[in-house]
């Protein structure tokens, strides 16, 4: 499943308090502040491409281990 979608699904991420909007990643970190709610949101989207292109390398290191 793609890591963006996976976000939205898991409900709302992007919240707003006072010092800004904020994402909620699901390791359990609140990251910001953000300026506003768009801000927030792209950087969900570019923080799960990120996390995804890491989980796939990381899968390909693993299948090439084991080829060995």
């Amino acid at each position: 499943m793609d890591v963006s979608a996976q976000y939205k699904l898991s409900g709302d991420r992007v919240f707003q308090e006072k010092q800004g909007w904020f994402f909620a990643t699901r390791e359990g970190i609140d990251m910001g502040p953000f300026p506003d709610r768009n801000s927030a949101e792209l950087e969900l989207s570019c923080y799960a491409t990120h996390i995804q292109k890491k989980e796939e390398k990381q899968k390909k290191t693993q299948v090439r281990w084991r080829t060995f």
